[in-house]
């Protein structure tokens, strides 16, 4: 059996195992990798605590998946979850809707949220008045509104993609913030470092989307999987949930193939040695392995390197899974 056809049996296993999975026991957050189970282990370690955590990650990540698994974890998971998108506020319209600065007839994102969470995405676009309007909140927990000072019980969660020494070094962002909102950091793996999840993460949104659109779509076979296995997604886990969607709104066929999905060119943007090089190290882990049933001794010893550097190979590009063996 193929590495890649491999995955799916252990994926239709674990359908019968654990048959509700994508319930509380992930989180919400689909996927087997090792760095999937990781980042579960730290939510389920921070999120019943009460402190400050910024998740970063690349565009698409699933950064606010992230932050309702967080929530989900903790004394507040019965009160409301807020996700806030920074980047399309102004300063005077994060004044009035997110703390209640002018309005007094309307109800602020703050009380909104009282007792639950919120999380900021795009925090680092916040406008520097912002920033120290929020500053003022977390030293003191209240803030002056057009109701008067308030107190507001709500947990207050940061979310970017951006470089974060820039945006320090630079000065866009207000260092005395960053040391409150960053007490403790997640760092959400891209979809590269997980490509293993892949078929677990198809197979899960084929499931959703078949279900929303009444669609016919019940499967995909395995060389679409190796298709989609092998293209390095810029845009990370939500480019695939969009590929998958479009896959099932457009076919009448049951199964889904390679021609369902449009993926641009494997290069796409911007191309220096060192990613061509390490894109072809992975690509011939993987035929290998796949040529080997996933038998990691055998596979190094057809590229004439040792276990152990092969193991170190495998553990660089993130393909350890339990079938390598």
């Amino acid at each position: 059996m193929s590495t890649i056809g491999h995955q799916l049996g252990m994926l239709k296993l674990e359908q019968k195992v654990w048959p509700h999975n994508g319930n509380d026991n992930d989180l919400g957050i689909v996927g087997q990798s090792l760095p999937i189970r990781r980042l579960r282990d730290q939510i389920r370690r921070i999120g019943p605590t009460d402190v400050s955590i910024m998740i970063h990650g690349e565009v698409g990540a699933g950064k606010e998946s992230v932050a309702k698994a967080i929530h989900r974890c903790s004394a507040r998971s019965q009160k409301p979850f807020i996700a806030v998108n920074c980047r399309a506020f102004s300063d005077a319209r994060f004044e009035n809707e997110f703390f209640g600065m002018h309005d007094a007839s309307q109800s602020s994102l703050l009380d909104q949220a009282s007792g639950g969470t919120i999380v900021l995405n795009d925090i680092f676009t916040l406008p520097p008045k912002q920033q120290l309007n929020l500053l003022k909140f977390y030293q003191d927990g209240q803030i002056e509104t057009a109701k008067g000072i308030k107190e507001f019980d709500v947990r207050i969660l940061a979310a970017d993609s951006s470089d974060i020494e820039k945006a320090l070094g630079d000065g866009s962002f207000n260092e005395e913030l960053f040391h409150c909102i960053n007490v403790l950091r997640i760092n959400v793996p891209s979809l590269k470092e997980r490509a293993t999840d892949i078929a677990l993460l198809v197979t899960h949104y084929i499931n959703q989307f078949a279900k929303e659109f009444n669609s016919p779509v019940k499967s995909i076979d395995d060389d679409a999987i190796k298709s989609l296995t092998y293209y390095h997604w810029p845009g990370n886990v939500k480019e695939l949930m969009n590929q998958v969607k479009r896959a099932v709104l457009m076919t009448e066929e049951e199964v889904l193939a390679k021609k369902h999905f449009e993926l641009p060119g494997t290069f796409s943007g911007k191309r220096s040695l060192k990613s061509i090089r390490e894109r072809s190290e992975r690509d011939a882990l993987i035929l290998v392995l796949d040529s080997h049933n996933g038998q990691v001794t055998q596979a190094a010893k057809e590229l004439g390197i040792s276990r152990a550097t092969m193991y170190r190979l495998l553990n660089k590009h993130n393909l350890i899974t339990e079938e390598t063996i």
